[in-house]
């Protein structure tokens, strides 16, 4: 049983339909009054998540410190993810936290992914990513 989640800016429509349907027949109700309160919150909503948005988009551009150190790392010749993360010489980057950097940087415009062909442990060849500067 899986409801939908509601949400307060869900409640306040909910509110605000609700005063329009009740209409003049409440007349102890300060129904303009709670449009009013309803249509306020919900601008602040609005208004908070806009922030949230602009704070998120300047933290991706910021990137982090491993994003710096993959991207120190990057020359013009092409090196798959596991190269990569060798060169970075991090405890702490693992395959995927790195390929998780090159995607951003990919984005970004100042890296360039490129397939090749590599032969793989087993002597078969294999299609990977590489990654190269921009």
């Amino acid at each position: 049983m899986n409801s939908p989640k509601i949400t307060k800016r869900d409640r306040y429509n909910s509110i605000i339909a609700l005063c329009d349907f009740i209409g003049p027949q409440a007349d102890e109700f300060d129904l303009d009054g709670i449009v009013e309160f309803c249509n306020k919150e919900i601008a602040l909503l609005d208004n908070r998540a806009e922030k949230n948005r602009e704070k998120a988009a300047e933290k991706r551009e910021a990137g982090d410190a491993l994003q710096d150190a993959v991207l120190s790392v990057l020359t013009d010749e092409l090196a798959t993810r596991v190269e990569i993360t060798e060169r970075v010489n991090d405890p702490e980057a693992t395959v995927a936290k790195v390929g998780y950097r090159l995607s951003a940087l990919t984005k970004a415009g100042k890296a360039v992914k490129e397939d090749v062909v590599v032969v793989g442990e087993d002597g078969k060849n294999k299609k990977m990513a590489a990654y190269r500067l921009a």
